[in-house]
């Protein structure tokens, strides 16, 4: 049989709470659609591993996929990542930093409501800050906890909105709420993308 594409997904929940099982019905659903093989990835979360660790693990998944394609009948060459809030920041920041470091990259990034900018300034921020399932406090706490220090909120690959460069990066499909805090930062990072080529 011809070989399945996959998916390696990163789950949302702040880098702090979240696993496999909070996912589980999502990424059952990516299955089914996609008609992909889903690796559900459970990385280390904060405050007890800070950045970079999370991200780091995820790419040790992204990596496994890849090395073990062979064994699992999965194409090599389609081979995505995708996430929903830090996993969509996760996985974001794993295409930037692959491409930086001329590693293969996936094959495309699916990113559902995606942390693009840790400075939390955006109008959304403000705008949905209370009232809805994600709250501007809520978003100050789980920096907090992912972070080593305030300053890390400059870095791309914390902040994939403030790298330079969006150039060369796999194709990537948005997604954002309209009732959310993250929303702009997600669309900035979908614009950004798309005059990057």
């Amino acid at each position: 049989p011809d070989k399945c594409a996959a998916l390696v997904y990163f789950h949302g929940g702040g880098w702090v709470i979240g696993d496999i099982e909070t996912h589980h019905q999502l990424t059952g659903l990516l299955c089914e659609k996609l008609e992909s093989r889903i690796f559900s990835v459970d990385y280390r979360l904060s405050p007890e591993f800070k950045f970079p660790t999370p991200l780091e693990d995820c790419e040790r998944a992204f990596e496994w996929v890849i090395d073990n394609s062979e064994s699992l009948n999965i194409d090599k060459n389609k081979v995505s990542v995708g996430g929903d809030s830090a996993g969509g920041n996760i996985s974001a920041a794993l295409c930037i930093k692959r491409r930086d470091e001329k590693k293969i990259l996936p094959k495309m990034q699916l990113l559902f409501y995606p942390v693009t900018d840790l400075q939390l300034k955006k109008d959304s921020i403000e705008e949905c800050a209370e009232g809805f399932f994600l709250t501007k406090d809520g978003m100050v706490w789980f920096r907090k906890h992912y972070l080593n220090k305030l300053e890390e909120m400059l870095n791309p690959l914390v902040s994939p909105l403030l790298s330079e460069d969006l150039s060369a990066l796999p194709p990537a499909i948005v997604s954002t709420a309209g009732f959310d805090p993250l929303r702009d930062e997600g669309d900035e990072y979908a614009e950004k993308l798309l005059s990057s080529g």
